[in-house]
């Protein structure tokens, strides 16, 4: 195996996050480029989570500068680490830091949607073209 594709290529830095599907830490390699590595266990019974397949195909299509990267994935027998770009805030934090209890203002939430759908439109509309022929 290619040691730059090896999760233990990769150094842990800190705990950024914790759910029931995966855990989400802050790398980085050699370099002093941060990254985030998100860490999805899979059951040796069930294997890869259909969610983990979805995720990783829709990040891989989407190349926007509004949305954040995904570099590279790495499947190994026991887990799939997903090596994404690393941004000092996720939406959750932007929430709770500039509303009010978490709760964002009109015009915020309508930026964030225009920017969410210039960034994904090309995709759903080349895919809505495939399943019209």
């Amino acid at each position: 195996m290619d040691n730059r594709k090896h999760p233990s290529s990769f150094q842990q830095l800190e705990k950024l996050r914790e759910g029931t599907y995966a855990t989400v830490f802050k790398g980085s390699r050699q370099t002093n480029k941060f990254v985030a590595l998100k860490e999805i266990y899979l059951d040796s019974k069930e294997g890869t989570p259909s969610t983990a397949i979805r995720e990783i195909s829709l990040m891989k299509e989407l190349k926007h500068e509004n949305i954040v990267s995904l570099y590279d994935v790495i499947h190994t027998e026991n887990k799939l680490m997903l090596i994404f770009e690393y941004m000092d805030k996720d939406l959750k934090k932007y929430m709770d830091s500039h509303g009010d209890r978490g709760q964002l203002d009109p015009p915020t939430i309508k930026s964030f949607m225009f920017q969410l759908l210039v960034a994904a439109l090309p995709s759903v509309t080349r895919t809505m073209s495939c399943v019209a022929i």
